[in-house]
């Protein structure tokens, strides 16, 4: 079995997460916990996988991710004419040879998609 590092990340208000993550940059949920007062989805995209909750003893806001992702320049025009009204990112070139856009949720999670140059060729 291939082992896989799965971030939890911290939301407060659930709608905000669906319209972020969900409508805006189209990720999908996995499934839904309903078994306590607490929100708890795992949502995906491709080969990209988080969770969510609104558990607040063991999740710190304000947290990031680094992504690898092929295809970036095609997936940032899909998700950047939707226009979230919270999130403007830009395309920047990286000092590491790559192209990358970080976009920042509405809890402050931090997620920076790059795609190195010679993964376009």
């Amino acid at each position: 079995m291939q082992s896989r590092v799965i971030p939890i990340f911290r939301i407060s208000e659930y709608i905000q997460a669906i319209e972020y993550s969900i409508q805006w940059l189209a990720f999908s949920i996995d499934r839904e916990h309903t078994g306590s007062a607490d929100c708890y989805r795992p949502a995906s995209k491709e080969a990209i996988t988080f969770h969510r909750t609104q558990h607040h003893v063991h999740f710190i806001p304000h947290t990031g991710v680094s992504i690898e992702y092929s295809g970036l320049l095609q997936y940032y025009k899909d998700f950047i004419t939707k226009h979230y009204r919270n999130n403007r990112p830009e395309a920047r070139n990286a000092f590491w040879n790559a192209i990358r856009k970080k976009v920042t949720n509405p809890f402050y999670t931090k997620f920076l998609f790059s795609e190195s140059y010679t993964s376009n060729a």
